[in-house]
C-alpha cells in the first residue's frame, strides 16, 4: 500500500481536494490557528478499490474570529476506508461553524465511513454549531457521526487548584490534555503559532 501524509495550515478562505487512488492510504492534517476568519471546503475522494484515508484537523480560535469549515468523505472506490476527527479550542466570541459529510457512491459497498467533531469552549462567548450529513448509496457500508460541544470543566479546574495550580495554568493544561498530541505533531512553524495563539487565549 502507497502511504502519504500532507500537512496544512489554514490561513485564509479556499477550497482543498485531495484524491486517494487504488490501494493508498493518505494521512491528512490541518490546522486552523488564532487571528484569522476563515471559510474553508475540505473535499476527500476515494477514488479507488481499498483506498483509505485518515484525516484530522485542529482549529484554535480565540478572539472574535468566525470559522466556517466544511469537510466533504467521498467514497467511490469499493472497500474504502475514511476516518475524520476534527477539535476545536474556541474561546472569547468566536464562532466556529462545522458541516461533515460523508457521500457513499453505489460502487463503493463494502466501505466504512467516520467523521467526529469536539469542541471544546474556553469562554463563556463562544460557540460551536455542529451538521453532520449522510448520503449513502448503496448497502452493506458502517458509517457514524458524532458531535461533542463542552465548557471547560470546573471540576477539573477545582482539582487541579487543590494541587496548587492557578486558573490559568490550569486551563492550559486541560487545553493540552484536549488537542493530544496534535499541536505537537505538526512542523515546527505551526507550533509556533500554535503556541502564541494559545497563549494570547489565556490572557
Amino acid at each position: 500500500m502507497k502511504v502519504s501524509k500532507k500537512v496544512l495550515c489554514i490561513q485564509s478562505s479556499k477550497a482543498i481536494a485531495f484524491s486517494v487512488g487504488e490501494d493508498e492510504l493518505l494521512n491528512l492534517y490541518f490546522y486552523i490557528i488564532g487571528g484569522v476568519s476563515v471559510c474553508c471546503d475540505l473535499t476527500v475522494r476515494l477514488a479507488g478499490k481499498f483506498s483509505q484515508a485518515n484525516i484530522v484537523g485542529y482549529i484554535l480560535a480565540y478572539d472574535m474570529e468566525k470559522i466556517q469549515i466544511a469537510t466533504t468523505q467521498i467514497h467511490e472506490g469499493k472497500s474504502s476506508k475514511s476516518h475524520l476527527e476534527l477539535r476545536s479550542v474556541i474561546g472569547g466570541s468566536s464562532e466556529v461553524l462545522y458541516k461533515g459529510n460523508i457521500i457513499i457512491q453505489k460502487s463503493a459497498d463494502d466501505s466504512q465511513a467516520f467523521e467526529k467533531n469536539i469542541s471544546l469552549l474556553v469562554s463563556d462567548k463562544a460557540h460551536s454549531v455542529s451538521k453532520p450529513l449522510l448520503e449513502i448509496m448503496t448497502d452493506n457500508v458502517t458509517c457514524s457521526h458524532g458531535s461533542v460541544t463542552k465548557p471547560v470543566s470546573e471540576e477539573e479546574l477545582w482539582y487541579l487548584s487543590t494541587r496548587g495550580v492557578g486558573r490559568t495554568e490550569a486551563v492550559g493544561m486541560l487545553i493540552d490534555g484536549f488537542v493530544g498530541e496534535g499541536a505537537r505533531m505538526a512542523p515546527a512553524k505551526y507550533q509556533s503559532l500554535w503556541k502564541k495563539s494559545a497563549e494570547a487565549l489565556l490572557r
